[in-house]
């Protein structure tokens, strides 16, 4: 019995031990990144992210999708890290994916830091036509200093 108990308290130990050090490995959003506030017409719950923070870049850079309060199931941790890059003019493609199912956004930035466009959901598991997709308008503002908040959060959620 004791020996099962403390191989036990071993295996619990060594899991922590390695969701501690994956938590740590995580990229976090750069200096300088840009958190936008979205939302989507039609609503489509937490398929697509309601914060999207996208890293500086001239014509490609990191994207996130850190969790918020409203997707309490998760979607959020498939496409934690994802990437931005310009397609024409004040154009870019948002794009998350896990190797089964994307999100991809398609945007055009202002000068005041809004985003509007459009979001659709792919996936190799069901295919369903048409693809979800929703309309989008994203509010835009300085992430100073909530790069240690959007990390705090993906901590607790894990």
């Amino acid at each position: 019995m004791t020996k099962v108990l403390c191989g036990t308290l071993a295996v619990l130990e060594l899991a922590a031990a390695c969701s501690r050090g994956r938590r740590a490995d995580l990229p976090m959003p750069a200096i300088g990144a840009t958190c936008y506030d979205v939302t989507y017409a039609p609503p489509r719950g937490i398929m697509f992210p309601a914060l999207l923070v996208l890293n500086p870049g001239l014509d490609s850079a990191a994207a996130f999708w850190p969790a918020t309060p409203a997707d309490s199931v998760g979607v959020w941790r498939m496409f934690y890290l994802g990437a931005w890059r310009r397609s024409l003019g004040d154009s870019a493609t948002v794009s998350f994916s896990n190797g089964f199912t994307a999100v991809e956004l398609r945007v055009r930035r202002t000068a005041d830091l809004r985003l509007d466009g459009a979001a659709t959901w792919y996936s190799d598991v069901i295919d369903t036509l048409p693809k979800p997709r929703s309309e989008l308008v994203g509010a835009g503002r300085a992430c100073m200093g909530e790069a240690s908040r959007l990390k705090i959060k993906f901590e607790v959620q894990q």
